[in-house]
């Protein structure tokens, strides 16, 4: 949980600096604009990383690490052995992709009060 809320805050952080870097000024709608793709990247980024580490580009990772093999072996270099892509993606998704959540949830609200008051 203080993992999840030191992110949050670190994520809304960037969210204000990007909001004025990009626009010079801080509104509301700015902000919730900023928060959107911060979270948005974030939950993508998330989403991508746990289709890889299920095993879903083994085969089409293997096949091209096999094809380049291939072409390296007529230069004359040894054969190595080829490890599954979701073996080599090994980051943690969960404290992520509720990082994300909770910061997509803060652009809601903030997204009601813009509207509704």
């Amino acid at each position: 949980m203080k993992k999840i809320l030191i992110g949050t805050i670190s994520g809304m952080a960037l969210s204000i600096l990007l909001t004025f870097i990009f626009h010079q000024r801080l509104t509301l709608f700015n902000f919730i604009n900023m928060t959107f793709y911060v979270s948005g990247g974030l939950i993508l980024l998330t989403l991508v990383t746990f289709v890889v580490q299920r095993g879903f580009f083994d085969v089409v990772f293997y096949s091209f690490r096999r094809l380049f093999q291939i072409q390296n072996q007529h230069l004359g270099e040894e054969k190595e052995d080829i490890p599954k892509l979701s073996d080599v993606v090994s980051l943690p998704s969960s404290l992520s992709l509720l990082i994300g959540l909770s910061m997509m949830a803060i652009m809601l609200i903030s997204l009601a009060f813009y509207y509704f008051l």
